[in-house]
């Protein structure tokens, strides 16, 4: 008995033994995972070095940034983008500056107008990429008050423009000025409260029907006569009376060479056959003058005048056929064209009927 009893210990000892070895074997965090015994599953400090293997998940290593891992010749070049965007930025903020408008909206009586509508655009620039600057409009609207006045403020630009000014039974002036500038413009807009800027508008009156016509053609520059017939709308030369205006025109030196800038002498004379004109200075030509008519409109243009032009532009008045028609003309003579005739052009609105409405 004591012999098998021995045997039996020594026994227990070597399984104890072989047990702690297999558990030294398969707990060391050192030994690869691929010498292991597969089916088991690791626990303390081994699973968290290598993970699961039935989760397939690793543990990562912190990611590096960008600029750590670009070559050290990169950073310059991205620091001269920025300062790029930053300049352009910077221009585009400096063309953008205050802009402020007062304006006025009365008739041609120069009675206030209360509740026209009035659209406005502002242009603003922008940085829109490395290599560019683009402009973008935003629009305002406002009525006018009891007094015909209106206001734009708080906003930044370098320009407005006026792109409606409406108010129903009225007509704009096609005189309007419609567009102001601010900032570095050669001319800013210099906005005032105390003086508005005055924009005209026209009470629509019931119109008549109107003759209107544009004619444009070479006429001599030899004091050869060129009539205007105002109810056919046409333009003839010679001698003989075959209209209602009588245009001349004279240059010395009559030869003169192709897009020649030196001043020249040149005189225009306009004559009604049988009728009257007046010279033209309303900021509208929606109805003609009762009186104040004269035979002829003399144009004296010689070189040495200080406001010398080779070509003028003349609005008028005109009574004609004895007072049975009226119409708004305007007379364009460019007499600086080479060759044997020049530049002219006639736009002419006649009511046939004596009445002196020449309303659109």
């Amino acid at each position: 008995m004591k012999s098998r009893d021995r045997i039996a210990m020594s026994a227990v000892a070597l399984l104890a033994l072989l047990g702690v070895l297999l558990w030294c074997y398969f707990t060391d965090p050192e030994k690869p995972a691929i010498d292991r015994l597969p089916g088991k599953t690791l626990k303390g400090p081994a699973a968290s070095a290598v993970g699961s293997s039935n989760s397939g998940s690793l543990k990562k290593e912190p990611a590096q940034s960008l600029s750590s891992s670009l070559p050290p010749s990169v950073a310059p070049t991205q620091s001269s983008l920025n300062d790029k965007v930053t300049r352009l930025q910077l221009a585009a903020s400096q063309m953008n500056v205050p802009i402020s408008f007062w304006g006025l909206v009365v008739d041609q009586d120069n009675r206030p107008l209360a509740g026209a509508r009035v659209v406005m655009s502002i242009r603003q620039w922008h940085a829109t990429s490395l290599s560019d600057i683009d402009a973008a409009f935003i629009r305002r609207e406002v009525h006018t008050d009891g007094g015909g006045r209106f206001a734009l403020a708080d906003v930044s630009g370098d320009n407005v423009t006026l792109e409606i000014v409406e108010k129903e039974g009225y007509r704009l002036s096609p005189k309007a000025q419609k567009t102001f500038s601010y900032g570095q413009s050669p001319e800013p807009h210099s906005a005032n409260p105390a003086q508005p800027f005055v924009i005209r508008m026209w009470k629509a009156q019931p119109s008549d029907l109107l003759r209107s016509f544009t004619v444009s053609r070479l006429i001599p520059y030899d004091g050869s006569a060129v009539w205007v017939d105002l109810l056919e709308g046409r333009l003839s030369e010679g001698t003989d009376p075959a209209g209602d205006l009588k245009i001349t025109l004279e240059r010395e030196p009559r030869d003169i060479p192709l897009a020649r800038r030196d001043p020249f002498d040149w005189r225009a004379t306009i004559e009604a056959s049988s009728g009257g004109l007046k010279l033209a200075e309303d900021e509208f030509m929606y109805f003609a003058p009762a009186d104040g008519y004269q035979d002829r409109v003399q144009i004296e243009m010689p070189a040495t005048a200080q406001d010398w032009k080779p070509s003028k532009q003349v609005s008028l008045y005109v009574k004609a056929r004895d007072g049975r028609c009226y119409a708004r003309v305007t007379l364009d003579f460019r007499a600086n064209y080479s060759g044997e005739k020049t530049g002219f052009t006639v736009e002419a609105a006649v009511n046939p009927t004596g009445s002196r409405n020449l309303e659109p």
